[in-house]
């Protein structure tokens, strides 16, 4: 049976992160990729221009362009890992058990880095199908509260904006496999 070009969307199982490291060559190339642990739901939102030329009191003509991807992710758990990728700053390990230690230090100069975000639905109409959200090239751009709420789970949430890449114009993809495929 040929795969439709049509689903719906429901849920996100899976959500990772990779850091850019080139985009001057003929692709770019990344560090391998970190889980986004417990991905609740991702938002992937094309921001438009849109203009109009006027002339003789009508429109003569309007050109629209994708200028960037806004990118929202909502996930349960704090993950070192990806927010050393997300915001900068270095991650380091201590210590042997009992006194492990994980520590994401943030000095003023560290700035955020680009990576790429893929997310996976797999809940769609066929079922052993999936749909992925890809965007090769995004930066944070917002980021929720990191603290804690009393009596109550605390989600992480940032938002990023994906912009096409410099080495071959990589943008953005919307991926629907007739059969699941892992995010890689």
């Amino acid at each position: 049976m040929t795969l439709s070009k049509d689903t719906i969307v429901f849920g996100v199982k899976d959500c990772k992160i990779a850091k850019l490291l080139t985009d001057v060559t003929s692709a770019p190339t990344y560090d391998p990729v970190i889980d986004v642990p417990g991905i609740q739901e991702f938002g992937f939102k094309p921001n438009i221009t849109s203009k109009e030329l006027k002339g003789d009191e009508i429109t003569i003509d309007s050109r629209s362009k994708i200028d960037f991807i806004e990118i929202s992710v909502k996930n349960a758990k704090i993950a070192l890992d990806a927010l050393e990728v997300i915001f900068g700053g270095t991650l380091s390990s201590t210590g042997s058990t009992p006194n492990q230690k994980h520590k994401l230090a943030q000095k003023g100069a560290d700035r955020p880095h680009f990576f790429k975000i893929e997310a996976q639905v797999i809940d769609v109409d066929d079922e052993d199908a999936d749909l992925h959200f890809v965007s090769y090239k995004a930066k944070v751009s917002s980021v929720g509260d990191l603290g804690a709420v009393g009596d109550d789970y605390k989600v992480v949430s940032f938002t990023a904006k994906g912009i096409p890449c410099t080495s071959d114009d990589s943008f953005y993809d919307l991926d629907y496999n007739e059969t699941a495929e892992t995010i890689s």
